[in-house]
This record gives structure tokens, C-alpha cells and sequence, in this order.
């Protein structure tokens, strides 16, 4: 079952509301970093708190809330309908990307906080086109569209974003470079993580994989934190704030594969980030 569980970590949605001294106002948040474990509920968390030596990050949260996952067209919600509910408010069917029921484009919080002059990001452990990423920055019919959602990605503007997926670029059924299109606008390629943590300023197309990212247990390495460090460095560099997605996205690899330790080591992996 495709299920994605908003982390209302103040870790989903990070915000401050403490008063200052001096004028009793309230502090309004400037940054929001929105943080997904996909396929991830209090059964596949409570299985990695029992294994854990200490205790994870995310038991340090004093908030926790619960909500009812259906899609528009279906009890069991699937990636892309679960997407869009987080990144526009709206139900809609399952596949659909950032469109409701009837195919028409919803406004995601991605396009709200860019046309306000906030920094936007994403960083994921799939491919960037890969249906939760896709519902923050893309809208298509069907979340197998990979091509377009690419396009969309070109045409958003985003700031920064690392993950895997570089072949729906190139490698494009109409024949289109978009990553010479990415260069043309100002994007600096990398395809490394030795790289991309070294870079300080300036736009970023992070691919790390061709199509989807190794697992934890196939040897993926710190690329979560570390792409969640460059990320906050670069985005910080907008005075206005900025907006971050980040994805645990092979939580849910585990769950379909029935592999409790693939579930586990990618939840340890995305707890690490949590905590960053």
C-alpha cells in the first residue's frame, strides 16, 4: 500500500512561535522545511525505535498529529494523490500530479512561496520526477509522465534540487537536452556527492543516480544529510526564506518489498536528516 505520512515534525513544517521579550510579538517563521518518510506510519517507526541503540529523532517531537489518507477516487491513496494533498490541499485521483479530480492544475505551496520571493528546493532519495517530489513541482494527469514532469521541473525555477532521474532529461522520447536547457539557465550540473558538498553559491541540479538512487543497504552513504546540508546552505542565501521538501522516499521501497530491515535502515537514514 502507497501511503505517505506527513512528518508534522515541526519537522515537517518547521515553524517558530516564541514571543520576544522586548515587544510581546509573535516570531513568524521564515523558513519551512517540509519533510516526508513515504510508506512510513507508527508501525514502521515503532520498528526502528526498537532496534535503535538511541533514541531517534523523531521521538523528540512533542507534537504528533493523525489524518485520514483516502484519495478522491479511492480508500487507499497511492503517492501522487497523497502528494497533492500535502503540496496543494486538495484531494484529487490517484497518479494525478498537482490537478484535481478533473484533470485542472492546482497551485502548490512550491509556486506560492517562489512567486513571493522565497528560495525553493527539493532533495530526495528517488528519482526528482518520482511521484511525491513530482506533486511539488509538476502538474500531469499521471504520475508515469516522467518526461513531462521533467519539463515542468525546467519551467518551475527551483532553486536547487538533488536526487536521481537524469536520464528523463536526456534521454527524452522527443530528443530534447534539458540539461543543457538546466545550463542555459544558470544551473550548475553535478553528479556527485563530493561535489555537490563543496558547492557554496549559485543554482543547483544535483543528480546523483541515472534513475533511482542505491538503497542504505546497497551503499548510498550519507547522501540524505549531506545533500540536506548543501541544500541549507545554498537556500539560506535568500533574505526572504525558503521552502525545502525533503524525502525519505525508499521507506516505502521496504514496505513493497516486504523487507523489514530496507524499512528500518532507511528510516535510521531519514531520522539522521530529521535531526540535522
Amino acid at each position: 500500500m502507497k501511503r505517505i505520512i506527513l512528518l508534522i515534525a515541526i519537522g515537517t513544517i518547521i515553524f517558530s512561535c516564541e514571543n520576544k521579550a522586548d515587544n510581546d510579538k509573535t516570531k513568524h517563521a521564515k523558513n519551512i522545511i517540509l519533510m516526508i518518510g513515504d510508506g512510513m506510519g507508527v508501525t514502521q517507526l515503532y520498528a526502528a525505535i526498537s532496534v535503535s541503540d538511541q533514541p531517534l529523532n523523531l521521538e523528540k517531537f512533542k507534537n504528533i498529529g493523525f489524518h485520514k489518507t483516502s484519495s478522491a477516487d479511492n480508500y487507499i491513496t497511492d503517492s501522487g494523490a497523497g502528494g497533492t494533498a500535502i503540496s496543494t490541499g486538495h484531494k484529487t485521483n490517484n497518479y494525478y500530479i498537482a490537478v484535481d479530480s478533473s484533470g485542472k492544475e492546482l497551485k502548490t505551496i512550491t509556486e506560492y512561496v517562489k512567486e513571493d520571493g522565497l528560495a525553493a528546493g527539493v532533495v530526495v532519495t528517488s528519482n526528482i520526477t518520482h511521484a511525491t517530489p513530482a506533486s511539488f513541482v509538476a502538474h500531469i494527469d499521471h504520475r508515469t509522465k516522467c518526461e513531462n514532469i521533467a519539463f515542468d521541473i525546467l519551467n518551475l525555477g527551483l532553486d536547487l534540487f538533488i536526487g536521481g532521474g537524469e536520464n528523463f532529461f536526456i534521454e527524452r522520447s522527443d530528443s530534447l537536452n534539458l540539461i543543457d536547457s538546466l545550463k542555459e539557465r544558470g544551473y550548475q550540473i553535478l553528479n556527485n556527492m563530493d561535489e555537490i558538498s563543496l558547492i557554496d553559491t549559485g543554482k543547483l541540479a544535483g543528480f546523483t543516480a541515472f534513475d533511482h538512487l542505491p538503497s542504505i543497504k546497497e551503499g548510498r552513504g550519507d547522501m540524505l544529510d549531506s545533500s540536506l546540508k548543501t541544500a541549507l546552505k545554498l537556500l539560506n542565501h535568500n533574505p526572504n526564506g525558503f521552502f525545502l521538501l525533503v524525502e525519505g522516499s525508499q521507506i516505502d521501497w521496504g514496505g513493497h518489498d516486504k523487507d523489514i530491515d530496507y524499512v528500518i535502515s532507511e528510516i535510521l537514514d531519514f531520522d539522521k536528516a530529521v535531526g540535522r
